[in-house]
């Protein structure tokens, strides 16, 4: 059997949730595939550096491909006829049109469960590909139970061919020197979906309450991003809300290390790495109240009402003025947190790949 992965998604410069698991699951094989199998990674481009020395079973074929979209469908497919008797792993999008056994990471169906907090096209392209996923996929990967209870709700999915392999923070294998200051984080895309607005009242009923804290929202701007930034031109706390957009693994690294508390108050996760990161960082964390940030977190961390910014309020009051306990207690959500790593999921995948192979 030979294992070929779309590592298009792992191959950018600039990765975001999708990407940075991508990038993840694929570095964590490296130590889990074992050396008589085969591997085949397929991208547009030449591997970034960071990808590092392929181990002597794997291999790198860069497809070319002149056209700014299809990629996955066509020229991916064309590869495909070669491969029948493969196995194709997609860690981020639709099987090709041509494909042998196949293995998808479906992420979520936020687009289908909250559909007011995407775009028209986001909507029915992610509908797309999801149903091209569930018809035609022969394992479906999704980090969470309850992505995988969505999936079979919105879309009627076989449940026996749908495993849950959780997601890990991206930034595990890093130690920081913690030095907390009164801020409030956020790791994101600065979308509808995250919620940012909620966080935007919130600090302004902390600062009106004579709280000297500053809001800091990091990631790169998504859907409803530009009635975000008219949100906070038109706050009276303006020069308290610092925009980042895009930050490297560096840089977050930075901000975890002088957060007070990182916000995370999304309307819809199928996971939520950000919150792993934080604990793994010592960082206390406030969440929504959403069933995907109970079922990875549980107890260890504070939750917040989704919509309602006075009892974020609140709730980062408390959190603030338990210091250093709350510090000290990050044990409870670290000891938490921490089952989750790249090399458990790594194998998790590997062994659900090999009953693919037994069955063929």
């Amino acid at each position: 059997m030979k294992l070929i992965i779309d590592a298009s998604r792992a191959n950018k410069k600039e990765r975001t949730g999708v990407e940075w698991y991508a990038f993840k699951m694929i570095t964590a094989l490296k130590k889990v595939i074992p050396q008589e199998t085969e591997v085949l990674l397929l991208t547009k481009e030449n591997l970034m550096d960071d990808f590092g020395e392929l181990p002597k079973n794997w291999k790198h074929k860069k497809l070319l491909w002149p056209f700014p979209r299809f990629w996955t469908q066509l020229r991916l497919s064309w590869e495909m006829r070669k491969h029948k008797n493969d196995i194709l792993f997609i860690p981020a999008s639709a099987p090709p049109l041509i494909r042998p056994t196949c293995v998808v990471t479906i992420h979520d169906v936020g687009f289908a469960a909250m559909p007011n907090v995407y775009s028209w096209f986001d909507r029915h392209f992610q509908n797309w590909t999801t149903r091209r996923a569930v018809d035609h996929a022969d394992l479906i990967c999704t980090p969470s139970q309850f992505s995988k209870n969505e999936i079979i709700k919105y879309f009627d999915a076989h449940t026996s061919k749908i495993k849950v392999i959780p997601n890990a923070p991206a930034t595990q294998d890093v130690h920081i020197q913690r030095d907390p200051k009164q801020t409030l984080l956020f790791i994101g895309r600065i979308e509808h979906k995250k919620n940012i607005t909620t966080l935007i009242r919130t600090l302004e009923i902390l600062k009106r309450s004579g709280k000297k804290v500053e809001l800091q929202l990091a990631g790169k701007p998504g859907y409803g991003y530009e009635e975000i930034a008219d949100r906070i031109k038109e706050s009276h706390y303006k020069d308290d809300i610092k925009l980042f957009g895009y930050i490297s693994q560096h840089k977050k690294i930075e901000l975890l290390a002088q957060a007070g508390v990182l916000l995370f108050p999304s309307w819809y996760e199928g996971f939520g790495i950000p919150i792993c990161e934080a604990s793994v960082h010592d960082v206390p964390v406030i969440a929504s109240n959403i069933p995907a940030h109970k079922e990875i977190a549980g107890d260890s961390i504070v939750y917040a009402k989704v919509d309602n910014s006075h009892d974020w309020a609140k709730k980062v009051g408390e959190v603030m003025k338990s210091y250093p306990l709350s510090y000290n207690n990050t044990i409870e959500q670290k000891n938490k947190l921490n089952q989750y790593s790249w090399e458990k999921s790594a194998q998790l995948f590997w062994n659900e790949v090999q009953k693919l192979q037994s069955v063929d």
